[in-house]
């Protein structure tokens, strides 16, 4: 159904159906018109379909009308449409658990039933009854006079979407997200290194700081011990004393400067 145009004062709607791409109705509603009755607002489509005439086989109401300047709008609210295919019935046909018992051309009205196929319904079942027409129970443990079985009577249908891989374009903004979370981790990892190597050469320094204080303290003996043996006995010591006690000092200040 197309709306091929709208008259200037938005009263009137010109309505074009097709099928298969060919156009096959056309009709003029008028929903926007004052005290607007219910054949004003409807656009009907009569078939013949088997061999029946006349067949009412689309129905579409019309609640307004509007012409714009750059656009024409018209609303529907409620639509109506059978298959124009038919089914033959008769009397004694039989569809899964139903029956046709009787067929009223007169009064058109089929009526059906199991009598033949009795339905034994437990809790959280999926009972086929006509068809793709199913009974389903509820999953319930309690089944009393008080709480009696529920279940609902549905039809399965598969509707294709329009698009398909819509939500594939929707999803590649999740790409961009991704990857301020790389960036976020390199740092974490350089920082881990860059502790490692701190560690690393803190170990180092306090390896080689202790390294120098074995020397420096190795070398200090040393002297001293020169320095003992280049006085003469029972000589008191002079300045050589002191400069040894000096050099011990300044190199206890060195180290204990370097492990701060």
């Amino acid at each position: 159904m197309a709306i091929k145009s709208v008259d200037v004062k938005g009263n009137k709607a010109y309505l074009e159906l097709s099928k298969n791409g060919q156009a096959v109705d056309s009709a003029v509603v008028q929903p926007s018109i004052d005290n607007a009755k219910m054949g004003d607002q409807t656009y009907y489509y009569k078939v013949a379909i088997g061999d029946t005439k006349d067949i009412l086989q689309i129905a579409i109401h019309f609640k307004n009308a509007f012409a714009g300047a750059d656009t024409n709008i018209a609303t529907v609210d409620g639509e109506f449409q059978v298959s124009d295919t038919p089914t033959a019935l008769k009397s004694e046909q039989q569809y899964d658990k139903m029956s046709i018992r009787n067929v009223d051309a007169t009064g058109m009205t089929v009526t059906m039933d199991n009598k033949d196929n009795q339905i034994t319904l437990s809790k959280n079942k999926d009972v086929v009854l006509m068809q793709d027409i199913h009974i389903k129970t509820a999953d319930q443990d309690t089944m009393d006079a008080t709480t009696p079985l529920r279940y609902y009577i549905y039809k399965a249908a598969t509707i294709a979407a329009a698009n398909v891989t819509a939500p594939a374009a929707a999803a590649a903004p999740a790409a961009n997200v991704t990857a301020p979370a790389a960036n976020v981790t390199a740092p974490v990892k350089a920082a881990a290194v860059n502790v490692t190597k701190a560690a690393e050469t803190t170990a180092a320094a306090a390896t080689t700081t202790a390294a120098n204080v074995s020397k420096a303290a190795n070398a200090t003996a040393n002297a001293t011990k020169a320095a003992a043996a280049a006085a003469p006995a029972g000589k008191t010591p002079g300045f050589e004393g002191i400069f040894a006690i000096t050099g011990l000092m300044a190199v206890a200040y060195l180290v204990l400067g370097r492990k701060q």
